[in-house]
């Protein structure tokens, strides 16, 4: 009876699989199009969060794919080299951004070129419609460089309002149309500055609004000083000199050109242009001045050893010179004389430098150079004669990314004492990978992020518990600022191991050495150098420990308004100094 139940069955068993594979063949697109989806939904969602997005543009290149560090350093090239137009009336000025105080902020293109969000991750197909698009610069301002910044520019750019003035044309007095001035509308610019769109890829230009200056006097102003002028104009003067023969007699032209209309508390007045009155002392001198000698002193290593005196000149005195002029214009009498006086001329003097190879030698040297390129410069040989000096070497000057190395020495510190771990997640990555990208390519995310975990308080007492003085500070307004010779301290500490243990030691020095950033002193050196720059504003630093075929020696150089070029330069001669 089993038997034959069975032989039943097994046809309906298989008839029930039969049917089963056929709705599956019915609906294999939509199972295969469903499986697509999975995978692509899954694909979405573990794609990384440090790479930008594959349809991110970054100004007019498709940057898809990018790694987060690739960004940052290609951020910071072109914002170095990033320029912005400013026309006025009768100019156009380029400057760099970064020297009128703007700073690059990193993170915020990278989070807008890599932004997916999670829920969205889970949208199919996603993906293909984000189309992130970074076509300038994310910036912040410092206040006190970009105030510098305006003052300079706006005194430069500021146009004199050229009142009315008197002059001979054809034998008749005329008036020379007064010319508005103008002045930059500091308020206005600054504002414009600061809400600009910086653009990456081209120039950007701002329009400088301008105030007008309208002139006081107007040539109409001449009718009631005419027979004034008229008077003046006709003078016949004659000019002796002191214990000369020479003799002299401007013409009526040129004591037209002496004149000149200004407002006197809303009246014209007629007064003499000292300038131009001046100027035919100039003159003059061309054919009674006794050019001056030259005095020559010697000074070795900062003193004076020898001193040739030349003889003194003799020049009109120029001063007392333009009073006689506006005497005799201005009182009655159409003849008049004026005897001009001679006055002495102190010699030129030129100073010949020279200096011993010793370390007073080095110390008069360095003086000499930082004066000559107005830098900050610290120097310590670490063997040989073991010499050192610095020029303005306690000087608070704000650090750029050179701040850096105290964070760097700090972090150590919260590793050996198991507070951190190399392999920690920090921001988009692990501290070794935010470690790399401080160091190696100076970016500042990282390096903010530590900043706000270990406070900028606690990372002053931190430094000045290990010698750094306290002109390094993490609280100043405007940035973090050190000097020359605390960024010496620091280097110097890391190279002996007294900041940092000797894995850390052998670590910081290996990425020092492999940091991108090398115009400055590994430029300039003969040997190898393990070296942290900054940039920020229009200052340019660098520290580092050089190793010359010589000998071994720390040099830290903090500028302002110079570059790298510069700082190769100051190396390659003190080089030349000491193992010359």
């Amino acid at each position: 009876m089993n038997k034959k139940l069975a032989r039943k069955k097994f046809p309906t068993k298989r008839l029930g699989n039969y049917a089963f594979w056929s709705k599956t063949r019915k609906y294999r697109w939509q199972i295969i199009v469903g499986g697509l989806i999975i995978v692509e939904i899954l694909v979405q969602y573990f794609y990384p969060r440090h790479y930008t997005l594959p349809f991110a543009r970054y100004g007019q290149e498709f940057y898809g794919f990018k790694h987060r560090n690739i960004l940052e350093i290609e951020e910071q090239k072109r914002f170095s080299n990033a320029k912005i137009r400013l026309n006025t009336r009768n100019n156009s000025n380029e400057v760099k951004i970064s020297t009128i105080g703007a700073d690059l902020i990193n993170s915020n293109t990278f989070n807008q070129l890599s932004e997916y969000p999670s829920t969205l991750r889970f949208v199919p197909l996603s993906i293909f419609w984000q189309f992130p698009h970074i076509d300038s610069f994310s910036v912040k301002f410092s206040n006190s460089t970009l105030d510098e910044f305006i003052g300079k520019f706006a005194k430069n750019n500021h146009i004199d309002v050229e009142n009315a003035t008197v002059a001979i044309k054809d034998g008749n007095i005329t008036a020379t149309e007064a010319k508005a001035g103008s002045d930059v509308d500091i308020s206005t610019f600054r504002n414009i500055i600061l809400h600009k769109k910086y653009n990456i890829d081209e120039t950007t230009v701002i329009e400088v609004p301008e105030k007008t200056i309208v002139p006081k006097s107007t040539s109409s102003d001449l009718m009631e000083i005419r027979e004034k002028a008229e008077i003046a104009i006709a003078k016949e003067i004659r000019i002796s000199i002191e214990g000369r023969d020479d003799v002299f007699i401007p013409t009526r032209e040129q004591i037209a050109g002496w004149l000149e209309i200004v407002d006197n508390e809303g009246k014209a007045k007629l007064q003499i242009k000292a300038d131009k009155v001046a100027n035919y002392v100039v003159e003059m001198d061309k054919k009674v001045a006794k050019t001056a000698g030259e005095t020559v002193i010697t000074i070795i290593d900062g003193r004076e050893s020898e001193r040739y005196e030349s003889e003194a000149g003799k020049q009109i005195n120029k001063d007392n010179f333009v009073k006689q002029v506006n005497d005799v214009l201005f009182t009655p009498g159409r003849y008049k004389y004026i005897q001009a006086e001679l006055m002495d001329v102190a010699p030129n003097v030129k100073k010949v430098y020279r200096y011993s190879n010793s370390q007073s030698g080095l110390e008069s040297k360095l003086q000499e150079i930082g004066s000559r390129y107005n830098v900050r410069i610290s120097i310590k040989q670490l063997d040989g004669a073991g010499w050192q000096a610095s020029y303005r070497g306690s000087e608070s000057t704000p650090s750029a990314s050179t701040y850096k190395l105290y964070i760097a020495i700090k972090l150590f510190n919260e590793i050996n004492s198991g507070h951190i771990k190399w392999n920690d997640p920090m921001l988009d990555t692990t501290v070794t990978g935010c470690f790399d990208r401080m160091i190696l390519y100076s970016t500042n995310p990282c390096a903010e992020a530590w900043i706000n975990q270990f406070g900028r308080r606690d990372l002053n007492n931190f430094l000045y518990s290990r010698g750094i003085s306290n002109v390094t500070t993490f609280t100043a307004n405007d940035a973090v600022r050190t000097s020359s010779d605390d960024l010496l301290r620091a280097v110097e500490g890391i190279y002996n191991g007294n900041l940092v243990d000797e894995q850390n030691r052998h670590k910081m020095l290996d990425m020092m050495r492999r940091q991108i950033w090398r115009k400055g002193i590994p430029s300039g050196t003969a040997g190898w150098t393990s070296n942290k720059v900054g940039f920020l504003w229009n200052y340019v630093h660098d520290v580092g420990v050089v190793h010359h075929p010589r000998g071994t020696y720390i040099l830290a150089i903090m500028t302002k308004y110079a570059n790298y070029g510069i700082i190769a330069k100051i190396t390659t001669e003190l080089e030349n100094f000491m193992y010359k």
